[in-house]
């Protein structure tokens, strides 16, 4: 039965059960024990502003009253300004999933965390339609609005229908298209370390089979949704794109079928650079080769450290003979003045020396090759690096940034596991503003790109050995382990990895791991069967075939929105940037200033910057406007 919400964002219920809905801003995490505003008569609707071609977001909280509700499916309405509209298919809406965080970020101070651990944090987006609400509790709605880049600018209404077993609400929304058009390629530059194994891992396909094509599509469309344009691309070690074949005469040639695959999928998807993965890692370990003659694989073993290298063995003659030919396919394919290579990750102290040789070495073979490393803890390396990608603290660089752009270099920035503190970053226990206030931070030191080392990271980064020991043999169990971020954000490592720092997507959840109440109450013991085809074994436990959802792509999370959105912010600048070159001197200057004093006042430096989601808004307000100005000039 369907009825008419009250003026306070209240449904009420014939059976005492009732829903309160109330906008939030995407900047807000909402928890499960938010509370409805206190002034609940004056509720405003959704207000969202944009620049055509941009992303925006909103949330809507929803609370039980009087008992548990069942969300469903919102309903949502086109957005109509006039006889113009965004239509359906750019609007989106997903529940936001709660994980548990045992332990907060060590080194963290709590006036910096967005609340105490141990608790549930929010953060996927999860693919069900329906979400079960406890009584007493809250859960988000995380509402997208993709703007086309025609839309008519002008201000736009619409709705968001909240469905509940205890009624539904209509949520007013309002979006204002800014007389703006954000480049279709931002002058910014993301790169998220894509794991090939780990994706084929979590999804239980094959490397690079049939199988595993179709699934990386879908990756590289949302990783480009979200404004990555730099792909990470293995080219030797365990899950190399790049077979390797010893030919009778000892010499080498290689198969560069699946790297052609690999870059084609990302490229078609709108990236536009390659990212070659590290010559010389830790990671790497071992090389597989294939013998011409015998058709027999061998191996190649390496440390990947610096103590280990050595110019002239095996390992570096077979990388000297790839690196060559890879100069030369890649000239012949047209992708040479996209590619940039990596060397060896995070150089310090004595593996400086080996860093600049092993540069020299490849600079030997491709002369105009660029090198890109997170680096930045000696001098020396900026001499042979072209991308600098220093760590967000370091002490001099960045006031050195224009320094590195008359050079020629590139100034990149990253994150890891650290730092701490008062800094920005992507963590659980942190707010959504230390992610979105990254790339505005970055504007202010000339930074024109993020490196992060991982989009999905789902592993055990470090292992409790005494987990995989079993008793019947006294032997340590080697099976494959799947780690479950859905149920430990922290890798088992919180006092090294903090909540959520393995990156900014999720594998597919597992009805394991599903609350039950969504899908049927014995669900687990069927879902294997059901899910090849088979007959339940119980057909009135059977899943609800309406209710369940196997993904086959990432699960995005709201980190990973916010660092859109702020791309999109730095977008914006760029499009402020290029008017003021344009217009009349004495403008221009007052412009500028207007923008210098903005950016001051919202991200002076890594550790002073805004905490407060609406002066970013403000802020976003003053750029349009001042675009607007130097065009009716």
């Amino acid at each position: 039965m369907t009825r008419t919400q009250d003026s306070s964002g209240e449904k009420p219920s014939g059976n005492g059960i009732s829903i309160f809905v109330w906008p939030v801003n995407g900047l807000k995490k909402v928890f499960a024990d938010t509370t409805p505003p206190d002034d609940r008569l004056k509720l405003a609707p959704i207000e969202l502003s944009a620049a055509a071609g941009e992303c925006e977001v909103a949330q809507i909280a929803v609370h039980a009253i009087g008992g548990q509700v069942m969300l469903h499916a919102p309903n949502l309405s086109l957005l109509r300004c006039g006889s113009h509209k965004i239509p359906l298919d750019h609007m989106s809406c997903r529940f936001v999933e709660l994980v548990p965080v045992r332990f907060n970020s060590q080194d963290v101070p709590p006036s910096e965390q967005v609340r105490a651990a141990p608790a549930y944090f929010p953060d996927p987006l999860c693919g069900e339609d329906h979400m079960h609400l406890p009584e007493a509790q809250t859960r988000a709605i995380w509402l997208r609005v993709e703007v086309p880049r025609d839309a008519v600018p002008g201000d736009y209404a619409g709705s968001v229908e909240v469905v509940s077993s205890a009624g539904n609400f209509c949520m007013p929304v309002k979006l204002t298209v800014w007389p703006v058009v954000l480049p279709e390629k931002i002058d910014f530059s993301m790169t998220l370390w894509v794991w090939p194994f780990i994706i084929a891992k979590y999804h239980g396909v094959r490397l690079y089979s049939k199988d595993f094509w179709p699934l990386l599509e879908r990756y590289a469309a949302e990783m480009a949704a979200h404004r990555q344009d730099t792909i990470f691309t293995p080219i030797v070690g365990p899950d190399a794109l790049i077979d390797v074949i010893k030919t009778e005469s000892g010499g080498y040639r290689f198969d560069f079928s699946n790297f052609d695959r690999w870059v084609q999928i990302f490229l078609d998807a709108g990236f536009h650079r390659i990212e070659g993965a590290h010559i010389y890692d830790d990671s790497i370990r071992f090389v597989r080769i294939r013998d011409e003659a015998s058709g027999l694989i061998q191996t190649i073993k390496k440390d990947g450290t610096a103590k280990d290298f050595v110019v002239d063995d095996a390992y570096m003659e077979m990388v000297k003979a790839l690196f060559a030919s890879l100069r030369d396919h890649l000239r012949k394919r047209g992708w040479a003045d996209r590619y940039v290579q990596h060397i060896f990750d995070e150089p310090f102290e004595g593996e400086i020396t080996v860093y600049v040789d092993l540069a020299r070495t490849l600079r030997d073979i491709w002369p105009e090759v660029k090198f890109i490393d997170a680096a930045d803890s000696d001098p020396a390396l900026f001499e042979v690096i072209d991308i600098l990608v220093p760590l967000i603290d370091h002490r001099t660089i960045y006031k050195d940034s224009e320094k590195f752009t008359r050079d020629g270099k590139m100034l990149w920035s990253y994150t890891a596991n650290f730092p701490r503190g008062a800094y920005p970053g992507t963590y659980l226990d942190l707010d959504l503003i230390k992610v979105r206030i990254l790339p505005w931070i970055m504007w202010r030191y000339g930074v024109t790109g993020f490196l992060y080392y991982a989009l999905g990271y789902w592993e055990v980064q470090f292992a409790v050995e005494r987990h995989r020991f079993d008793p019947y043999s006294g032997d340590l169990d080697d099976s494959i382990i799947l780690y479950n971020p859905w149920l430990d954000p922290a890798q088992n490592a919180t006092w090294r990895c903090p909540p959520g720092s393995w990156g900014f997507c999720y594998p597919p959840r597992d009805a394991f791991s599903q609350d039950p109440r969504i899908l049927t109450p014995h669900l687990v013991e069927n879902f294997n069967v059901w899910r090849e085809g088979g007959q339940s074994l119980k057909m009135h436990e059977a899943p609800l075939a309406d209710r369940m959802k196997t993904l086959t792509g990432p699960v995005v999370s709201i980190r990973w929105e916010q660092m859109r959105e702020g791309i999109e912010d730095y977008g914006l600048l760029c499009v402020l940037r290029d008017e003021i070159a344009q217009a009349d001197p004495d403008v221009a200057q007052e412009v500028q200033q207007i923008l210098d004093n903005l950016i001051l006042s919202i991200a002076p430096d890594w550790i002073h910057y805004t905490r407060n989601p609406e002066e970013i808004d403000r802020a976003r307000q003053v750029i349009v406007d001042q675009i607007v100005r130097l065009r009716q000039r």
